[in-house]
């Protein structure tokens, strides 16, 4: 909606992430996205409980994935998850390496971006992903 904030920008904001949280809503997983464990163990569990992903935060993982090995088996994880029609990526761009992102903050230097997981995968398995580019465009 254009506004800047985070969950500690208000009490109201907070109170919603911890009561989401106590509610074991919020589930961090620390694991290897092209690994054999972490995502697949987190499928499968999602699935047995008829659970769906809704929101999927990579930072800027698949930028250190994309184009090695790793991303097969990423993708591969990916497309093994129970995904809701209208789940997210969290997703961190850094221009290190390439283009400023036209929805990059002036003064800030990562872009943050929230986008349909369900377009991309759709996406990966028509092989329209040629570039990372092509990962965090808008």
């Amino acid at each position: 909606q254009g506004r800047h904030q985070s969950y500690l920008s208000s009490e109201e904001l907070f109170q919603w992430l911890k009561k989401f949280e106590g509610e074991n809503r919020l589930i961090p997983i620390v694991g290897d996205f092209a690994g054999s464990h972490a995502l697949i163990a987190v499928g499968k569990f999602l699935a047995e409980h008829d659970l769906q992903v809704s929101t999927f935060y990579t930072s800027n993982v698949e930028f250190y994935l994309f184009g090695r090995p790793t991303w097969k088996r990423y993708v591969a994880n990916l497309l093994n998850l129970p995904v809701a029609k209208d789940a997210v990526f969290i997703r961190s761009y850094f221009p290190t390496f390439g283009r400023e992102h036209p929805l990059n903050v002036p003064g800030h230097r990562p872009t943050s971006l929230v986008q349909p997981m369900v377009p991309f995968l759709e996406n990966i398995q028509m092989r329209r992903i040629n570039s990372y580019w092509d990962v965090v465009k808008p």
